[in-house]
């Protein structure tokens, strides 16, 4: 892990800084964006977070296959923590939990924000705040991407070549089609040496979606609350352009 310090930083900011990386960065007719997609991004505001810890990592397949067997793949809010499936590279086979060939190091996906939140009470940690999450990817400067300003596809996995979509970004080629190794891009990490905060998968936070400005204290934080269908994903993943694998991309809210 690695310690982000105290003190105050830049949250969001004015919905025409994603509507320009649409139009800059989405493959297709710029006519396609709209401002309105990027509006939960404003305003522009001070926030102070308290020093805390985060993973310099992603969560890999290997880590959360090791947490499945001992813990198993409970039910929770009517979903299991991990959603087995064609896409999954964990499966299930002679009674245990086992990283598909060749993935052990990828980063674990489709897992719900009870296993996510399951998985790092286990391992004697927390989720990070939607705050959290954001001063560790863009540091103190505002930076858009956790490098820096400018959009560098070299830098991030994010729908290159390889991904298959409409999309595709075909300047760029990281010989990975869906997920890459974490840590394999260490020009991207961001200012407290934290890697793939844009791209490569979506990653859970512990906030209830709510407007900004952010506060803490309105109840985007209670973590007895039962109703889990508006919460906050960040970061985007391989299949998303450069408009989205940014550090203050539209907030998501989606179910479990």
């Amino acid at each position: 892990m690695v310690e982000v310090p105290a003190c105050e930083f830049t949250m969001g900011a004015d919905a025409d800084v994603g509507f320009e990386a649409c139009k800059k960065y989405y493959i297709g007719s710029e006519d396609e964006c709209e401002r309105s997609w990027y509006e939960d991004e404003e305003p522009e505001h001070t926030v102070y977070v308290d020093a805390y810890y985060m993973d310099k990592y992603e969560v890999t397949n290997a880590e959360y296959a090791e947490f499945l067997n001992e813990k198993g793949n409970q039910t929770e809010g009517d979903v299991t923590w991990l959603d087995l499936g064609d896409y999954e590279l964990i499966e299930y086979s002679g009674n245990q939990f086992k990283t598909k060939s060749g993935f052990a190091k990828h980063p674990v996906v489709d897992i719900t924000w009870y296993g996510a939140k399951a998985y790092c009470e286990w391992a004697g940690k927390r989720l990070p705040t939607e705050a959290e999450w954001e001063k560790a990817a863009r540091g103190t400067d505002g930076r858009k991407y956790p490098w820096g300003n400018t959009f560098d596809g070299s830098r991030v996995n994010f729908c290159d070549t390889n991904c298959g979509f409409g999309h595709a970004n075909k300047d760029y080629d990281d010989g990975y089609k869906r997920t890459a190794p974490v840590g394999s891009y260490p020009s991207g990490v961001s200012p407290y040496g934290v890697y793939d905060m844009a791209g490569n998968v979506w990653e859970w936070t512990s906030s209830h979606y709510e407007s900004y400005p952010y506060d803490k204290t309105d109840g985007r934080e209670d973590m007895t609350l039962t109703n889990v269908e508006r919460l906050v994903l960040r970061g985007g993943s391989w299949v998303n352009d450069g408009s989205i694998v940014r550090t203050l991309p539209p907030t998501i809210f989606c179910g479990s």
